[in-house]
């Protein structure tokens, strides 16, 4: 499951990217933490308008009301969780999913014990061929694959 245009679009209009109350973790860009309006800046559709990068004119492409919101920043994301009432899955939540990946599994993450890699450094996911999962993939306890919906709001086990 992944969050649509059109859900996104309820937060763009509700004045989400005006409202620092939905954007609770702090902004850095080149070891400097930014400011709220500094960072808002830099929140903007091809068109300059608040939005996700992909979109133009506050809007979504024609005909792409059901499809992924392209251009959205981690940021941007953790706001429209706050705004839904949610939060995005943790590390120990995609752990719960994968229903007990194994220490080799996290070693080759992009998690390291300190913070999380730089792209395509070290052995992450960036440097592995990518894998699918069939719709009639289970656990390795034996339970159906959860969603990201089901994660955003899972508690960690």
């Amino acid at each position: 499951m992944w969050l649509t245009n059109e859900q996104f679009k309820r937060v763009v209009d509700a004045g989400g990217y005006r409202d620092a109350k939905y954007w609770t973790q702090p902004f850095r860009r080149n070891g400097r933490e930014l400011t709220y309006t500094e960072a808002m800046r830099d929140f903007r559709d091809a068109t300059g308008r608040p939005g996700p990068a992909g979109w133009e004119l506050g809007m979504y492409p024609e005909g792409a009301a059901k499809h992924p919101v392209p251009g959205v920043s981690w940021y941007e994301a953790m706001a429209y969780a706050a705004f839904a009432g949610r939060e995005l899955p943790t590390v120990y939540h995609w752990y719960a999913a994968s229903g007990g990946a194994t220490s080799e599994q996290l070693q080759l993450s992009d998690f390291s014990s300190r913070a999380l890699w730089v792209v395509g450094s070290g052995n992450g996911p960036g440097r592995m061929a990518p894998t699918t999962c069939p719709e009639t993939c289970v656990s390795g306890a034996g339970q159906p694959p959860l969603t990201v919906d089901d994660l955003s709001s899972a508690e960690p086990t």
